[in-house]
């Protein structure tokens, strides 16, 4: 595929509400296969288990992470770090993020405009009051990758597997979400909660669409062959991508700090996500 021009990075956020759908496999592998396509990628860890960060050997509770830009800290240049992989670079994240998510809510819960109508409720007027101002903290990220989106072709956004601000913040920074789900008798009702969370930032005035579904851990069973077959049934209006196989190779690429891209470049797996890839890149391009 010919390469194309991309002159302000595309923000992709890879949103669960639970953990064990390779989410952030999936963020990793799509990542990788578009940096090994010549294509500048960042991708920013935003969760605080921190196993972006882990899988290529940049977890360090010390060292500078993504939880110092959002409060104001660090600028993000300046946390930046290169993988072993040409084209491919991290933000790093830890354990320590979880009290800036605490932070961040606390900020939002405080705004001007939650405090005059709280304490309205009251019978007490204090919209000429003088008070701090805590507005816009969902988009902290957006604010944050501004200064880098020139310098990328991708921003990818790995979450945590539940809403919280973190996921709120990544929603407002990105321009497009791709969901993967499980193979479960709950496959879609996480993948329909998200749906209605982006609903609030789309009333909100920021524009991020639904690039498509990801059905993940697939097996050669008939219930995972009958929940995929519900899943493209009931989501028949959306973009629902060829099955991630389950592997055992998958789950073995992180333990040697490796992408699946350069540990299993043939594995079902490893091409079916290359063909994410591709369609986001002819997403990209359609988009002008």
């Amino acid at each position: 595929m010919k390469r194309i021009k991309i002159d302000r990075a595309f923000g992709l956020v890879i949103p669960a509400t639970k953990g064990g759908v390779a989410k952030t496999t999936s963020c990793i592998t799509i990542g990788s296969e578009l940096a090994s396509k010549g294509y500048k990628t960042l991708i920013v860890d935003m969760d605080p288990q921190g196993n972006v960060s882990t899988n290529f050997g940049l977890y360090d509770p010390e060292q500078d992470y993504i939880g110092d830009v959002l409060l104001g800290e660090k600028n993000l240049k300046d946390i930046i770090k290169p993988t072993a992989y040409n084209n491919l670079y991290i933000i790093p994240s830890n354990l320590n993020l979880i009290n800036v998510d605490d932070t961040l809510k606390k900020a939002t819960l405080f705004s001007k405009d939650n405090l005059v109508d709280y304490l309205s409720q009251y019978g007490v007027d204090v919209s000429s009051v003088d008070l701090p101002q805590y507005e816009n903290i969902e988009y902290t990220l957006h604010d944050a990758l501004e200064e880098v989106r020139s310098e990328f072709d991708f921003i990818l956004i790995d979450v945590p597997p539940y809403y919280n601000t973190l996921v709120e913040c990544s929603l407002y920074a990105a321009d497009g979400y791709i969901v993967p789900v499980g193979l479960d008798k709950f496959a879609l009702e996480g993948f329909k909660y998200i749906v209605e969370k982006v609903k609030n930032v789309l009333n909100n005035g920021h524009n991020i669409e639904l690039i498509g579904i990801i059905p993940t851990k697939y097996r050669r069973t008939s219930l995972h062959n009958e929940i995929l077959k519900m899943i493209k049934l009931e989501m028949s209006t959306i973009n629902v991508f060829d099955e991630i196989p389950n592997s055992v190779k998958v789950e073995e690429a992180p333990f040697f700090e490796k992408t699946l891209t350069d540990y299993q470049p043939y594995l079902e797996a490893t091409m079916r996500y290359r063909k994410i890839a591709d369609f986001i890149i002819k997403h990209v391009e359609s988009r002008g």
